[in-house]
């Protein structure tokens, strides 16, 4: 009863992900969402966590992004791996062993790294962090949040721009001292692969944040936004 499957077709070879990501938010039948990727696991009691931050920071009249940290295995393709932490102590532990490492710090440290991963391995309180460009966290917000840009589909910007969207409304985003997800292997997606191989695709994604951003600037009335 919990579950609801929608089939979307394709009009042409390119991923429709922002279109699937709306798809879902309009089908959500809860007052608040966690905008996560399939491929990550949530730690053990992530659910009952939010259940009580959703209402600590009363996302119901408060323009607030709750943010749940990622992480990433090391050795992501080892088949002798341990087990997935459960809790943040046993995270903790497997981080201090270099089991575990934040999310995309090697790959693109830009994308996730704002969300100060060094406080969060030492606090066991909530901290407000500042916006920065290409910061794409995990978040959990109000179901009535601004839908995805469906222009972007493929891979590139797809949730960067949403996250962009968000701090240009005003939103504050707070890292939540105990929630995680940890990233689940696997091969390189072909889109992705397309972006990197074909400079058209990549000249066409540039100009399509160029279009975003001024976009933004014109809808929000922004003064002072870089690109």
């Amino acid at each position: 009863q919990n579950l609801m499957i929608h089939v979307v077709y394709k009009i042409n070879m390119v991923y429709p992900v922002n279109f699937l990501r709306n798809v879902a938010l309009n089908a959500s039948t809860t007052p608040y969402v966690f905008l996560n990727d399939f491929d990550f696991m949530p730690n053990f009691d992530l659910y009952s966590m939010l259940q009580h931050a959703v209402k600590q920071f009363t996302l119901d009249t408060q323009k607030r992004a709750l943010v749940v940290p990622a992480f990433e295995t090391v050795h992501y393709k080892n088949a002798h791996n341990p087990p997935l932490p459960k809790d943040k102590k046993i995270l903790l532990e497997q981080e201090h062993k270099k089991w575990l490492r934040p999310f995309h710090i090697l790959q693109w440290e830009k994308a996730h790294g704002y969300t100060n991963y060094r406080k969060w391995l030492s606090t066991d309180h909530s901290y407000v962090v500042k916006y920065h460009l290409h910061y794409e966290p995990y978040v959990v917000v109000h179901r009535n949040v601004t839908r995805y840009d469906q222009r972007f589909v493929g891979y590139g910007w797809n949730k960067v721009s949403h996250i962009m969207e968000l701090n240009a409304q005003g939103y504050e985003f707070v890292v939540l001292p105990r929630a995680f997800v940890i990233h689940k292997y696997h091969p390189v997606s072909q889109q992705r692969k397309k972006l990197w191989m074909s400079d058209k695709y990549q000249l066409c994604l540039h100009q399509l944040e160029k279009q975003f951003h001024d976009d933004l600037v014109q809808k929000y009335q922004l003064k002072n936004h870089t690109h």
